[in-house]
């Protein structure tokens, strides 16, 4: 008598849903990482077109990924990072804030403190 092969392991639906500590923590994560994405496209003055051709995806897909609609996978993402010109664990760092996008109509700090101190300078010698 021949004995019944085994059957292969057949996995069942993902139960990450369905718990609602996780499933709000993978959504802010979620929202955080999509912040970071919008922060280093901003940050190289990159339109959503734009990026999105860099890095080889459509724009709506890149909307959706900066709106957190969307879960992103890891080539994407490593896609993404590639068009940005940062490593891949650069979209994951330790910091709570996204980088700053630079204000090209602001001055730098030191700038406006040059200029300060060359008002006050200029007022002194008059």
């Amino acid at each position: 008598m021949r004995a019944n092969p085994p059957k292969p392991l057949v996995h069942g639906a993902s139960e990450i849903w369905e718990r609602p500590d996780l499933a709000r923590k993978i959504e802010k994560d979620r929202e955080r990482l999509a912040q970071r994405l919008r922060a280093f496209r901003l940050a190289r003055g990159l339109s959503q077109e734009k990026a999105a051709e860099l890095a080889g995806i459509h724009p709506i897909h890149l909307t959706r990924i900066e709106g957190s609609a969307i879960n992103i996978t890891l080539a994407t993402l490593s896609a993404l990072a590639a068009a940005y010109g940062i490593p891949l664990g650069e979209l994951f760092s330790d910091s709570l804030v996204p980088p700053q996008v630079p204000n090209p109509r602001s001055k730098p700090i030191s700038a406006r403190r040059r200029s300060a101190a060359s008002r006050v300078a200029h007022k002194a010698r008059k």
